[in-house]
């Protein structure tokens, strides 16, 4: 048969485009989809004896993603953070004129998880750019990214509860570290072959707390043929909470913070605790979906004869490489690998698909780092892609490098304790000394750029700073680039996006804790391209919520926040042009009037100036925080005369007055709250910057971070759960008594009122001055212990106890090696009253008091 191509030639042209959509498309869902950088390589199941294990069916496999698709935590098992496949985001048009918030979708719950996408997915009838957010209050949604309007933009809801199934809250486990409810943390996990989302939900029912893991069309929200799974495990131990030889799993302990993981047809999942109450260990499960049921495969405890040592790792915890072995860091806890044990605290650990250690590394110092709580789980591994290696970090803010085929296991020398500032030791590819960095509570990310390769670190009170990685496998020696800001406890988890590695398409992407999203050249940090806060009116965003990870694809940004997603983006192509005398890209507001900045203090960090000297936004602390005295502040755009009038917050679809990003009630009323007075806590590299006690003395904010007190964090004492400042180190954090009021958030049934200090030159004695709603008020009186107890000459006063011990304080000339504490008083109120606010002495005898924080109880 004769073709005639003259005639064929103008129809293919013609079909060419529908062709193409097509098979972008059909790529999206099949194995080897547009980017393989992105995509998850199926391997082999292997079959092996771990502490407890089942045989495998392979059915459900880790498919290849399409180029675009984010389908687990930071992008891909190794979690570098990077996505490879951002063409419409460059260096030159983000920028606050051309990019900005596109629009805010309201949930139930606060979203601790990083949000998921999958492009091009055919649900409801139309093919849909989709993406997928669970909240703490046991739901998961599935919205159109493309949405313009909230109300068009819900595709499906999912809730797992219902008649007796409620979701726990912060009162049910003994734990105020995330409030008010706890039911979906970890991030899920998408499954490309099989489009089905596996999620982790923990709910109450009949007084009973409980785990179970569904399997949800990403279609439908529907649950999956045999799902959910009830989670239950155990082990052979003797360790804390055993009975007759066997450790069980118990829900009551065990918080499941960490991303699941998919990979070797299973779904693995990790477990830290709740606020360290014992007993606790470190858990990992795997399980295997069949199409029609769950199979639990291996189950590992890092701590079966001991305790403690949680695997959480600030949200991220476990990674996986290309050959199917995983990866842990653990909290700190029960060690003794190195006799042949079988607990493996304070270590990075390597695991086979059947969850059997096969190696691990345990730094040198491991007991000093086990004694001040400064261990390895707080920051999850990441695994390097061009090189055999793993990047691990932790609280203590020391850098590892490790081989991934010989981790290094423990080595250790006499007196390890009095040599923590050695690097030498440990026998690993390299290793900086602590405080390299601040404390680490996130995931390194990596960036292969046109220049070469990068590794970049958010941690406490730090800049974010980018490390090159040189062709030896080892980290350039000092940072090559850092950002100009600092970020407060605890720091961010970075993402990076690209088009390959083209020029002036690199961009690196956090949530500042202050409430900001920030987008930097990842070439050169010190490039700030954009922040939420240059234009707050337009972009802010509604709350923050800890270790928030942004999800960047396609030309969106995906923000989780408090009971919101936020979506930001290129803006229009029209442009509104600036009022005359209007800075372009910044907000509008009255003119300009020579004041200082003014501070809301103990709510968080502090005013960043704005155009002209005028104040910028504020931003709300962290989940579930509240300031010193107990107010929870609102939205942050505050102007200059608001600024210490924090009003009552908003929900995210902008409706009535509702509780802060936790949940918690609004204020009914305005209150003045004063700032602070003392600059109490340095840097050990810059001791100058505070001055606690008038002699250039302060506390060191890498002894408190060791002593588990990080900017905004709890502090539990007595019963009482204190907030400590949400400000950076070197800057002001406590008050000085000189009879400020401080409003206090109303708690009708408290039947104790505390107050978190010391003093300093001597014990400090005054009158504190108690108001009530009802008008009455209360004066007791109070005093504070010396901060180093007279340089350890005397004791606590009995009205006094301590509540944090550190090591060393720091002066001016560096670190003084004598003992300092922070200290709680305690006040039992009337009964039947509801304390409105607390006056601090306006006359203070013997030394001087500080306040650092008031709680309720």
């Amino acid at each position: 048969m004769m073709i005639n191509l003259s005639r064929l030639l103008p129809r293919v042209v013609a079909a060419l485009p529908l062709l193409l959509l097509g098979g972008l498309l059909f790529s999206s869902w099949l194995p080897g989809g547009t980017d393989r950088a992105l995509a998850w390589k199926p391997t082999s199941d292997r079959q092996g004896v771990g502490h407890a294990q089942q045989p495998v069916a392979p059915v459900a496999h880790a498919a290849p993603a399409s180029g675009t698709a984010v389908l687990t935590f930071k992008y891909n098992n190794r979690h570098s953070g990077h996505n490879p496949a951002e063409v419409l985001l460059t260096t030159s048009n983000v920028n606050v004129s051309t990019f900005g918030k596109r629009l805010t979708l309201a949930v139930d719950g606060q979203v601790y998880a990083q949000p998921l996408y999958v492009p091009s997915l055919p649900i409801q009838g139309r093919v849909r750019n989709v993406v997928f957010v669970a909240t703490e209050h046991d739901s998961v949604y599935a919205f159109d990214a493309d949405a313009t309007r909230p109300e068009r933009a819900l595709l499906w809801r999912t809730s797992f509860l219902g008649r007796g199934v409620q979701v726990p809250t912060n009162h049910d486990v003994a734990c105020n570290d995330l409030v008010p409810e706890i039911g979906i943390t970890g991030t899920p996990v998408i499954d490309a072959a099989t489009r089905t989302l596996y999620v982790v939900a923990f709910t109450k029912e009949g007084g009973r707390l409980v785990y179970r893991l569904h399997a949800l069309d990403v279609t439908t929200g529907q649950e999956r043929k045999g799902s959910p799974v009830t989670i239950q495990a155990s082990v052979r131990g003797t360790g804390a909470g055993s009975r007759r030889g066997l450790l069980a799993f118990d829900p009551r302990f065990q918080r499941q913070r960490a991303a699941l993981v998919l990979a070797n047809g299973q779904i693995y999942i990790a477990w830290g605790s709740f606020c360290d109450n014992m007993p606790y260990h470190g858990w990992i499960m795997s399980y295997q979906y069949t199409g029609s049921a769950f199979r639990q495969t291996a189950v590992f405890n890092d701590t079966p004869d001991g305790a403690r040592a949680g695997i959480w790792g600030s949200g991220g915890a476990l990674t996986a490489d290309e050959r199917g072995f995983l990866y842990f860091t653990s909290g700190n806890g029960s060690f003794n690998l190195h006799l042949g044990g079988r607990n493996a605290g304070d270590s990075v650990g390597k695991l086979s698909p059947d969850l059997r250690l096969v190696d691990y590394f345990t730094p040198f110092n491991e007991r000093c780092l086990d004694d001040a709580d400064a261990d390895l789980g707080s920051a999850a591994p990441l695994l390097l892609p061009t090189v055999g290696e793993l990047i691990a970090s932790g609280k203590e803010g020391r850098i590892y490098v490790l081989a991934r085929n010989r981790l290094g296991h423990y080595h250790t020398i006499p007196d390890a304790c009095n040599h923590q500032g050695r690097s030498d030791v440990d026998q690993i590819v390299q290793e900086f000394p602590p405080t390299t960095i601040g404390g680490l509570f996130s995931t390194p990310a990596y960036w292969r750029g046109p220049d070469g390769e990068y590794v970049y670190f958010a941690s406490v009170n730090r800049p974010v700073v980018a490390y090159r990685l040189l062709n030896n496998g080892r980290l350039s020696s000092q940072p090559v680039s850092a950002t100009p800001e600092e970020l407060p406890f605890p720091g961010a988890n970075v993402v990076v996006t690209s088009s390959g590695n083209r020029a002036g398409t690199g961009i690196l992407w956090l949530v500042d804790p202050r409430g900001v999203l920030r987008a930097y050249d990842a070439s050169n940090l010190a490039h700030e391209l954009y922040s939420s806060d240059q234009s707050p009116e337009r972009d802010s965003l509604p709350g923050y919520v800890k270790f928030s990870v942004p999800t960047v694809a396609d030309g969106r940004v995906f923000v989780p926040s408090g009971k919101a997603l936020v979506i930001y983006g290129l803006l229009p192509t029209v442009r509104l042009l600036p009022s005359p005398g209007q800075r372009q890209g910044g907000p509008q507001g009255p003119e300009p009037h020579p004041v200082q900045p003014l501070r809301l203090p103990h709510a968080g960090p502090q005013t960043r100036p704005g155009p002209q000297g005028q104040p910028g936004p504020q931003s709300e602390p962290g989940p579930g925080r509240n300031p010193a005295s107990g107010l929870r502040p609102g939205p942050r755009a505050l102007s200059a005369l608001a600024a210490a009038v924090p009003p009552a917050s908003l929900s995210a679809a902008g409706s009535a007055p509702s509780g802060s990003a936790a949940g918690g009630p609004a204020q009914s009323e305005p209150q003045t709250v004063p700032a602070y007075n003392n600059v109490g806590v340095s840097n050990d590299d810059r001791p100058t910057a505070a001055n606690f006690d008038q002699g250039g003395n302060s506390y060191s904010a890498q002894a408190l971070q060791r002593a588990g007190v990080n900017p905004g964090d709890h502090v539990f004492a007595g019963g009482f759960v204190f907030v400590w400042p949400n400000v950076l180190s070197g800057e002001p954090d406590n008050y000085v008594a000189a009879g400020q009021t401080l409003p206090v958030e109303h708690q009708p049934r408290a039947r104790l009122l505390g107050l978190l200090g010391a003093a300093d030159h001597g014990v400090a004695r005054g009158q504190l001055v108690i108001t009530f709603t009802d008008g009455t008020t209360l004066t007791v009186p109070i005093a504070f212990s010396d901060w180093t107890l007279d340089g350890g000459g005397s004791r606590p006063l009995p009205g006094s106890p301590q509540a944090v011990s550190m090591p060393y304080f720091n002066s001016p000339s560096g670190p003084v090696q004598m003992k300092c504490y922070l200290f709680y008083v305690s006040i039992a109120l009337p009964q039947g009253k509801t304390v409105k606010s607390v006056t601090l002495p306006a006359a203070v005898s013997g030394g001087r008091m500080h306040v650092f924080a008031v709680a309720l109880q």
